[in-house]
């Protein structure tokens, strides 16, 4: 269900500022009301991951094998498969390989189209739900547009159009972002450093 407000979660913020309430996020707008839906939210990350990695695969390295098996590998990766019973950072892994093959489409063409649709694709990893999974698949896509950057013309327009991506995307999940920023300086978690984790009953 999607739920807007509620006194009792969440210290009593609006629902939809904990980006893991996932309020915005296509595909739990698409399931949340389906029978079973549940079962249905859970597959379509597994689907989104295999087609997204074999579209990838394929279009580096032009090989129908290549595309098959990694399609099959990343979903069905330790990392992915053990993250079932947690959603949010699965669906948002789901996302990466789509992600990266967006940027090389924009690397290659600059077309606006492939702008938005790879921003919508960041939109949506932004959206669904965990914002560690945001924060490193974040740092990961940003460098690899700076490597194709490097790699091909170097010019003006392809760096707009790569940071285009990810303006774009993030205007796209301000719907998110905002609320959760506001949000953020009202809990105390994100000012627990590392040390203070580590030597906590947290690694028990």
């Amino acid at each position: 269900d999607l739920i807007v407000w509620s006194s009792t979660e969440f210290g009593g913020l609006p629902v939809m500022a904990d980006p893991q309430a996932t309020m915005w996020y296509p595909l739990h707008l698409l399931f949340a009301g389906a029978v079973e839906w549940w079962s249905a939210y859970v597959v379509s990350a597994y689907v989104v991951a295999a087609v997204g990695a074999a579209a990838y695969a394929w279009h580096i390295s032009g090989s129908r094998t290549a595309a098959l098996v990694a399609g099959l590998a990343w979903p069905w990766s330790e990392a992915l498969a053990d993250l079932f019973p947690h959603l949010a950072m699965l669906h948002g892994f789901a996302w990466l390989p789509w992600i990266l093959f967006g940027l090389e489409k924009v690397a290659e063409a600059r077309r606006a189209v492939w702008i938005g649709v790879t921003a919508l694709w960041f939109g949506c990893l932004v959206l669904s739900g965990h914002p560690q999974v945001s924060v490193y698949c974040g740092y990961l896509v940003g460098a690899y547009a700076v490597a194709l950057w490097f790699a091909g013309t170097r010019d003006r327009a392809s760096a707009f159009a790569l940071a285009g991506v990810f303006a774009l995307g993030a205007l796209l999940a301000a719907v998110q972002i905002v609320p959760t920023l506001e949000a953020s300086t009202w809990i105390a978690r994100d000012q627990v450093g590392f040390a203070q984790f580590s030597d906590s009953f947290a690694k028990k």
